[in-house]
């Protein structure tokens, strides 16, 4: 398998395009490309950075500290016509809940109904 870099492979591209169909483009201004990397392909070679990990937990117990994420829309319905996906995580337990939603608006009333469920549980 060969691996090039980006500005080899879009200029590769680009120069097979320029070399192959300059004659059979007419009416169209010529113009000068100056930089060969698209922002497509700038975007797609960016790399997440990793978070160093913690030497000692945080938390000292259940319920102190709550990880939450909002994911959508989801291009599949869930029954009811919910596109979103509101996960809620303890960090000291790690424990997930998992709510389907219809609207981002309805974030705030899961939440709250959450958190009114895990204080039950919790007593």
């Amino acid at each position: 398998m060969l691996i090039c870099g980006i500005k080899s492979w879009d200029t590769q591209i680009i120069g097979t395009f320029n070399n192959s169909y300059k004659e059979d483009v007419r009416g169209l201004p010529i113009l000068e490309i100056k930089d060969r990397v698209c922002g497509e392909c700038q975007v797609g070679k960016h790399t997440k950075g990793c978070h160093q990990k913690l030497q000692q937990m945080v938390t000292t117990r259940v319920l102190e500290l709550m990880l939450l994420d909002l994911m959508g829309p989801m291009q599949v319905e869930r029954n009811g016509g919910k596109k979103y996906v509101y996960v809620c995580v303890d960090d000291f337990s790690r424990y997930t809940w998992v709510e389907f939603i219809r609207e981002k608006s309805d974030t705030f009333e899961v939440f709250k109904k959450v958190i009114i469920q895990l204080q039950k549980e919790k007593e």
